[in-house]
């Protein structure tokens, strides 16, 4: 592969990722490794000057204008998916943000602050700790979602528009995404976000697949290893449901008439 890194940005890239290995060394740990690993793919990056992601996304900074291309396709994700359900339920089930934890795995809460505010959680890489505001700048029922951070304390800076148009002949719902955000870091940080296992395409792939599954069957089939807060919310959830069931057994009997499987 020939060289495809401009001598600015294989600087750069030897700067954060030398700071990356030396905040892993130091750290220990699970998240240490991670950080030295993707360290280690920065400096390799800066010292070879030739980039596979950069190979796969048809971008050469080295012999040509390149940095805002390789920006905007790495911080720039368009997806979708078909889901059997009626679009004015799909859009509901959306638009409440307190339903977006159960099928976004890295969002650990999301708390609706009212006038179409809402607070967000999140693990970001290497298990970094994220939270922003969020406001919806657009809404369209049964058919748009727009929104934007706003007072971001985390350099966390983003926007987006979920579409939900009726599927041909009425069978579902089309779910269409489109995400834009500006990496901290610029083309070094866009660069490695595609290296790291949190790579924003595929997690709203991801995303997407587990919120159909919600949607059709009412539960997330677990096929892969979770995160911490996954599980919690998932245990959560169960508790939530059995809580009901109970509820509603005790409910469903006289209080003279206990139920048969009732002690004496």
């Amino acid at each position: 592969m020939e060289r495809n890194i401009a001598v600015p940005e294989q600087i750069g890239s030897l700067l954060a990722g030398g700071t990356m290995f030396a905040m892993g060394v130091r750290r220990g740990g699970l998240s240490g490794i991670m950080s030295i690993v993707a360290g280690s793919a920065l400096l390799a990056h800066g010292v070879s000057g030739r980039s596979r992601v950069y190979q796969a996304l048809g971008v050469d900074t080295a012999h040509g204008p390149g940095w805002r291309e390789i920006i905007e396709r790495a911080s720039h994700v368009h997806d979708s998916i078909a889901v059997n359900r009626p679009p004015g339920e799909v859009f509901r089930f959306w638009r409440d943000v307190g339903n977006l934890p159960r099928f976004m795995l890295d969002i650990e809460s999301v708390e609706d602050l009212g006038h179409n505010r809402s607070r967000w959680h999140a693990r970001g890489p290497l298990g970094v700790d994220v939270r922003w505001d969020a406001e919806i700048v657009e809404e369209q029922a049964d058919r748009l979602i727009r929104w934007r951070t706003i007072d971001s304390e985390s350099n966390v800076e983003h926007e987006g528009a979920v579409r939900f148009e009726p599927a041909p002949g009425n069978r579902g719902t089309i779910v269409r995404t489109d995400f834009h955000w500006k990496p901290p870091g610029g083309v070094v940080g866009a660069a490695a976000a595609r290296l790291l296992p949190q790579d924003p395409a595929r997690r709203v792939r991801e995303d997407l697949r587990r919120f159909r599954q919600l949607l059709e069957a009412g539960e997330i089939a677990r096929t892969g290893p979770e995160s911490e807060g996954s599980r919690r919310r998932l245990q959560r959830q169960r508790d939530e449901v059995r809580d009901e069931v109970e509820e509603a057994g005790v409910e469903s009997f006289p209080a003279s008439d206990p139920p048969s499987f009732a002690a004496p």
